[in-house]
C-alpha cells in the first residue's frame, strides 16, 4: 500500500494541473511574503531613522540580522574580516613577532576563538552592558600594548586598527550582497555602520 501511495499522488497531480499550479502559486506567495516581512517591517517603521538611529536600535537591528535572517552568512563573513586582517602587514608581523600564529600549534586557534568570543560579547549584547563593556575594554587592553609601540617598531598603526574594524562592518555587508537571497535594506546598512561607529 504504501508503494502505491507516491504513483497515486503522481497520477493525481498530473490529471490536476490547476491545483498543482495553484498549489505551487500560493507556497511561493507564502515563501516571499514571510521572508520580507522583517525587512519590509523595518523599512516601513525605521527608514526615517536613517540620519539619526540610535545605538539601541541599530543593536536591535543587527541581532536581527544576525540571529534570525542570514544566521550563517554574517559569521562566516566576520570570521573572514578577521582573516584579512591577519593579512595587513604590520599586524601579521606583530602576530608573528608576540607568536599568536608562529608559536605552539594551538596559539593561533586560541587567538582566533578568543577573539571571536570577545567580539561576539561586545555585539550581541546590549550596548553599554556589563558584558559588552568587559569585552571591549579586553580587547582594547589586549591591543593598546601594542598601539603605543610606534611606527616602524611593529606596533599597530591607526589606520590598521580603523580598518579592521571596518573590515568588521563592511565583510558581511558584502557576503549578504553577494551570497543571501536578498541585499540589505538601507536601514539594515545604516543599523550595522552606526554599532560599528
Amino acid at each position: 500500500m504504501a508503494s502505491s501511495t507516491p504513483s497515486l499522488l503522481s497520477s493525481f497531480l498530473l490529471q490536476h494541473p490547476l491545483f498543482l499550479s495553484t498549489t505551487l502559486l500560493i507556497y511561493l506567495t507564502l515563501v516571499h511574503t514571510l521572508r520580507y516581512r522583517r525587512s519590509h517591517y523595518l523599512t516601513a517603521h525605521h527608514s526615517h531613522h536613517i540620519h539619526r538611529m540610535t545605538v539601541p536600535l541599530a543593536h536591535s537591528i543587527h541581532n536581527t540580522l544576525v540571529t534570525l535572517e542570514f544566521t550563517s552568512t554574517f559569521p562566516l563573513a566576520t570570521t573572514f574580516a578577521l582573516f584579512k586582517a591577519y593579512g595587513i602587514p604590520s599586524i601579521s608581523s606583530l602576530l608573528v613577532h608576540t607568536n599568536q600564529l608562529a608559536g605552539p600549534p594551538l596559539a593561533s586557534s586560541k587567538r582566533y576563538a578568543d577573539t571571536g568570543a570577545l567580539l561576539l560579547e561586545a555585539v550581541m549584547n546590549e550596548p553599554g552592558s556589563k558584558r559588552s563593556v568587559e569585552a571591549l575594554g579586553r580587547i582594547n587592553w589586549l591591543h593598546d600594548r601594542h598601539r603605543h609601540r610606534g611606527e616602524g617598531k611593529g606596533g599597530i598603526r591607526d589606520e590598521d586598527m580603523l580598518f579592521t574594524l571596518s573590515l568588521f562592518a563592511l565583510e558581511p555587508m558584502r557576503w549578504v550582497k553577494r551570497y543571501e537571497w536578498r541585499e540589505l535594506s538601507q536601514v539594515e546598512v545604516c543599523a550595522v555602520g552606526t554599532l560599528w561607529k
